[in-house]
């Protein structure tokens, strides 16, 4: 009886947990070049995103990831300077184009408002400033990704120029739907370019969301 019951204690224990949508914002956003991510939540969830990432990426996100610590003062009253001096602080010394104020599980189960502070911070900063709330709760990797490359659609529609969608920059192409969770994505997008190379000697300009950055899929290509 107890070998039989080892046997299905390990059963639980066997497979790592599917990740949550949350992990795959952080693994597609943190591909980007041009993107900064603030999470708010406890400096834990810093600590163990960093495991994942950093056997999925194969570039230098971690100066671009930030946690802004939680305590007492932020959970029972909703004070979120911290927060707010995270996000001044690295749009004065890193000066990135956007910055994603993402919720971890906690602050979205406290309802913190992070489109308030959005709302407060976008006029006295040079980035762009998304919010991304679902800390986690909205679903797995799947949906993660879905909604990750929504909102990146939507960034890009917004500030898109007219006359520079009009005339193209003839043989280039992007790559959609390079996430950094796929497997053999480095191989798969090599012998892309490579077949690309032998037949129409093309010159890509980004594959998104690893290899690419959100200046880069504003630009038109003749190829998508």
């Amino acid at each position: 009886k107890c070998k039989e019951k080892r046997k299905n204690v390990a059963k639980l224990y066997r497979y790592y947990p599917y990740p949550s949508d949350r992990m795959a914002m952080l693994w597609n956003l943190l591909a980007l070049d041009d993107a900064c991510v603030v999470e708010y939540g406890p400096p834990g969830t810093l600590h163990f995103a960093l495991g994942l990432l950093g056997s999925l990426l194969d570039t230098d996100f971690a100066s671009r990831y930030s946690v802004s610590p939680m305590d007492e003062n932020d959970v029972v009253m909703g004070d979120m300077s911290q927060l707010r001096a995270a996000v001044l602080e690295i749009d004065a010394n890193q000066k990135p184009q956007h910055i994603f104020l993402l919720a971890s599980s906690i602050s979205a189960m406290i309802g913190a408002d992070l489109e308030g502070l959005r709302f407060a911070l976008q006029d006295e900063i040079h980035a762009q400033l998304h919010i991304l709330d679902s800390g986690g709760f909205k679903g797995g990797a799947k949906t993660g990704t879905e909604y990750f490359y929504e909102v990146l659609a939507e960034i890009v529609r917004d500030n898109q120029d007219l006359k520079v969608l009009a005339t193209p920059v003839p043989k280039t192409y992007q790559v959609l739907g390079a996430s950094a969770d796929h497997f053999r994505l480095a191989s798969d997008l090599n012998e892309l370019q490579r077949l690309l190379k032998s037949g129409l000697d093309p010159q890509l300009k980004g594959s998104f969301s690893v290899g690419g950055s959100i200046k880069a899929l504003q630009e038109p290509a003749s190829i998508n």
